[in-house]
């Protein structure tokens, strides 16, 4: 479950699991509540489980099992990359400074940046990561260059990794 919104048309995008637990994904705009989407089961085609969203610029970018789904705000147009054209097993949290510098984290603390162009693995924060299958992502933030990733390991331990990130 995640929440994003946007100051300049008082618009917010939830996404998460209804009671039945199918994602869903909501958009309130002009407090009006709009279902976006809402799956028929936990792994409906063709996102998957709904996990994290992030609104940048007139984008909302939604991070999925399945990959991103990007829903223009303004055209209600939206595209889709799976996560096999990023490299990943799936996805569980986005978040980014502009539509051409933002980075998902997939389940198991693997960390994709993505330029505008293309996808690139984060292998430095990722060396921070423990790759024995013992770690859960939870949370990636990514804002002025400065990436923070929560996740715990299976024996419940928290772990928090802070990079400061030099992309141009």
């Amino acid at each position: 479950t995640d929440i994003s919104g946007s100051t300049e048309n008082e618009l917010i995008f939830i996404t998460g699991h209804n009671i039945s637990g199918e994602s869903v994904v909501l958009k309130c705009e002009d407090n009006t509540l709009e279902i976006l989407y809402e799956g028929n089961d936990l792994f409906s085609n063709p996102y998957g489980m709904i996990k994290s969203v992030v609104i940048i610029d007139s984008l909302a970018i939604i991070g999925c099992t399945e990959g991103i789904w990007y829903y223009n705000i303004n055209t209600n147009i939206s595209t889709f990359t799976s996560i096999n054209e990023i490299g990943l097993a799936s996805i569980y949290s986005i978040n980014g400074n502009a539509v051409n510098d933002f980075s998902v984290l997939s389940n198991w603390g693997m960390v994709k940046h993505f330029n505008g162009a293309s996808w690139t693995t984060d292998s430095q924060l990722e060396s921070f990561i423990p790759n024995d299958g013992s770690f859960f992502s939870r949370s990636i933030k990514y804002q002025n260059n400065i990436e923070c990733i929560v996740g715990l390991t299976n024996s419940l331990q928290a772990i928090l990794i802070i990079g400061i990130n030099f992309r141009q």
